[in-house]
């Protein structure tokens, strides 16, 4: 008897699986595995479903979201000592939680800046907003665009220290710094990094033009405000 299907494997009065058929052809280990799935008693059609979504129907959006889902997974099953090494020096500096999952977002290069909005949404404009000139990139955002330069220099701190630590890429740069700079100066470095972001944003979702000095000021009140209450034991 040839097998084609795996109906054939079955005899119908009643439904079950043929056993002495399953042992001709299969090995016993795997016929005590096959034995072991039980047969629908009705004759019903077997039908295509699509779990990840409630009704079960295929789209192209659940099907963009499974893929990336699995290759988060792969990435987070797959990461290594020394990104694991990365995260736990970031979760040890003295800043509010809010901050710390900003710097992680930055690593990650998950911010929505321009060019990762783009890789999800093809007709959106990866323009810098602000100065209009370059692609939006997380370099650009925090470092490069004539806003966050202002914040910089408010902020007296060295834009060499960008280009030491691998400028091209922000988890080079925030591994450099959390490898050179003392614990204080590293802390400082991370909220100037988010006021640049959150100077950013004002811009973006309200059409609020706020002054570099009045984004730093506000950044780093709220980070001395966060230590007097979290790091005075």
């Amino acid at each position: 008897m040839e097998i084609n299907v795996v109906a054939d494997w079955f005899v119908n009065e009643p439904k079950a699986w043929n056993e002495d058929l399953l042992r001709l052809h299969l090995y016993e280990f795997e016929v005590r595995e096959i034995l072991r799935i039980p047969l629908c008693a009705t004759d019903e059609c077997d039908n295509l479903v699509w779990n990840p979504t409630r009704d079960r129907c295929y789209t192209v959006k659940s099907g963009y979201h499974f893929i990336r889902s699995q290759k988060e997974i792969k990435k987070g099953s797959g990461a290594s000592s020394e990104g694991r090494g990365l995260w736990s020096r970031i979760w040890k500096l003295e800043l509010p939680p809010k901050i710390k999952n900003f710097i992680w977002r930055v690593c990650k290069g998950a911010l929505p800046c321009g060019i990762n909005v783009q890789k999800c949404v093809v007709e959106a404009d990866p323009t810098c907003q602000r100065c209009l000139r370059d692609i939006e990139s997380e370099v650009h955002a925090l470092v490069g665009c004539p806003f966050a330069q202002e914040v910089w220099e408010v902020a007296s701190m060295d834009d060499e220290l960008f280009e030491a630590g691998g400028g091209g890429r922000m988890v080079n740069t925030v591994d450099f710094i959390l490898k050179r700079l003392q614990h204080d100066e590293v802390c400082r470095f991370m909220v100037v990094l988010w006021a640049c972001w959150n100077g950013r944003n004002k811009a973006y979702h309200s059409d609020e033009q706020v002054e570099p000095q009045v984004v730093l000021e506000k950044a780093m009140s709220f980070w001395h405000s966060w230590r007097v209450v979290h790091c005075a034991w």
